[in-house]
């Protein structure tokens, strides 16, 4: 009783006849469509390797090689936020890399650098006076 049956939209018939149609269609992807390999298994290895990352205590960042895709980096993003890590991309077009690290508060990045010493990222520098 409510639907359109032809015509001109709106109280009087005069609106739009034609209906709205997108600009782009990006190769007919639907809703539950995997972006090219985004796959189950990809999504579910990537959250073990991110699982096992959180899970040591140590202050070293997880890099991942440039030759993840676009929609691969932009799932593993999507991941590290889930546990609370941060994620950048370095780079641009093939040398483009994601990379992993914990937040640490000031406390908690000095106390791990007293107990594993300075890393490539990180030093320790000691106030010349106390």
């Amino acid at each position: 009783m409510m639907g359109w049956t032809g015509g001109g939209l709106g109280k009087e018939g005069s609106g739009i006849t034609e209906p709205i149609r997108p600009h782009e269609v990006h190769h007919r992807q639907g809703l539950g469509h995997e972006d090219a390999g985004v796959t189950p298994q990809f999504k579910k290895r990537i959250r073990d390797i991110i699982q096992n990352f959180r899970q040591d205590s140590g202050i070293e960042d997880l890099a991942f090689s440039p030759e993840f895709s676009k929609e691969q980096r932009a799932e593993i993003h999507r991941i590290a936020r889930q546990y609370k890590l941060k994620s950048s991309s370095y780079g641009s077009n093939k040398d483009r890399h994601l990379v992993l690290s914990r937040k640490f508060s000031a406390k908690q990045l000095i106390r791990k650098l007293i107990e594993e010493g300075s890393t490539d990222k990180y030093q320790l520098i000691p106030p010349l006076k106390m």
